[in-house]
């Protein structure tokens, strides 16, 4: 019972907190503004009009003055690089103002956290646990508007049923795939079903091609032009969590990339090494974990994934256990750096990657621990 009124805590804080953000919008475009502007264009303009940066711009820009007024001016922009796939998933948000979109997504996000918890754990005690490694990542995904929670649930889902089609889902936002493709080397039935999932995403994508060429082209000058806003350090770094982001504030491109690459490899490496031992299904959960290293692209709103890894790992997990007290940190750690001071003043404090790099490795490590219980990935795809 104790633990029910824990997990209620959290979720009403977590809640408290949207309804304050909601209430005091922030000053600047932020991703519910780009989801939203996405929408709208979709709807009003077509679907290759959300790779028109002009448009683009324009749209995100009119939607921050209309919940702020006067004080809404702005030109800043967020460059809109995500798949025809997922722009078209945008269109219902055409239909709502931007305070209203955000309130429906933080609260489909907090309470989907909540299911998968409840879905992947099997005591209270652990359903608590699990909400409260979420909590800080749910906060970041609730705050800025975003869905990358969302898709980090979904890669739960796939990587506990491995069915095709929460691959299919999860492959809207591709790099979070990285890790379950890894896996899927070594295990032939993830294999065919990743590899029925790849089918099924190409041929969505030769749909759009066939009846909206434009967008595609769109699509593949939008992730250059993001391409190029990475090389040029001009996304937050401090909000990402890939070796490319901490060095990169180091170091130019070329190194910072050479290194990002050895890196996130070595992590891979460490993780098949450390699971070598363990049944297929089991190695999936960490393997997943490790992707968020392969990506320059992931951000702090995908560390809700480090909270499910740890429950499809299938062990219990003491409050008091560094594996505990290191993704909370990670998870405090990304709440601040929507400091804008402190990520003014330091440019890249706190370095994420150095935390969930720490993170992936003691889950790594807690899956393979000895005498583990059979994995709850398994439990969940026997069902």
């Amino acid at each position: 019972m104790m633990s029910n009124k824990i997990t209620a805590l959290i979720g009403l804080m977590l809640l408290a907190l949207l309804a304050v953000r909601v209430a005091f919008p922030h000053p600047e475009v932020i991703d519910i503004h780009a989801f939203s502007a996405a929408g709208k264009n979709v709807v009003a303009h077509g679907l290759p009009s959300v790779y028109q940066e002009k448009l683009n711009a324009e749209t995100q820009q009119g939607l921050l003055r209309d919940a702020m007024g006067p004080a809404g001016e702005s030109d800043e922009y967020l460059p809109w690089s995500y798949p025809p796939t997922t722009s078209l998933l945008m269109a219902p948000l055409a239909f709502m103002p931007v305070w209203l979109a955000q309130l429906v997504l933080g609260l489909v996000t907090i309470g989907a956290a909540w299911l998968c918890a409840r879905r992947f754990t099997a005591d209270d005690e652990q359903r608590n646990v699990i909400f409260a490694l979420m909590a800080g990542p749910l906060f970041l995904n609730a705050a800025g508007g975003q869905f990358g929670g969302l898709f980090a649930m979904a890669l739960a889902m796939a990587v506990a049923t491995r069915a095709p089609g929460w691959f299919v889902l999860v492959a809207l936002k591709p790099h979070l795939l990285a890790g379950p493709a890894i896996a899927s080397l070594f295990d032939g039935g993830l294999f065919r079903r990743m590899a029925i999932a790849g089918f099924i995403t190409i041929a969505l994508l030769a749909l759009i091609h066939v009846f909206e060429p434009r967008a595609i082209a769109g699509w593949q000058a939008a992730f250059q032009y993001s391409k190029a806003y990475l090389i040029a350090a001009d996304y937050p770094l401090a909000r990402m969590l890939s070796p490319y982001a901490f060095l990169r504030t180091l170091m130019p491109y070329g190194p910072a990339f050479a290194l990002h690459c050895l890196i996130a490899g070595g992590v891979i490496m460490y993780v098949l090494a450390i699971t070598r031992h363990m049944p297929k299904e089991a190695r999936l959960a960490p393997l997943a974990a490790a992707g968020l290293t392969i990506s320059p692209y992931m951000y702090d709103y995908d560390l809700v994934f480090l909270g499910l890894a740890v429950a499809l790992t299938g062990r219990r997990v003491l409050l008091n256990s560094p594996l505990f007290l290191t993704i909370m940190l990670t998870g405090v750690a990304g709440m601040l750096t929507q400091a804008q001071p402190l990520y003014k003043a330091t440019g890249y404090f706190p370095p994420l990657f150095l935390l969930m790099l720490a993170s992936v490795v003691l889950i790594a490590r807690h899956a393979a621990g000895e005498a583990a219980p059979a994995p709850r990935t398994a439990m969940v795809a026997a069902e």
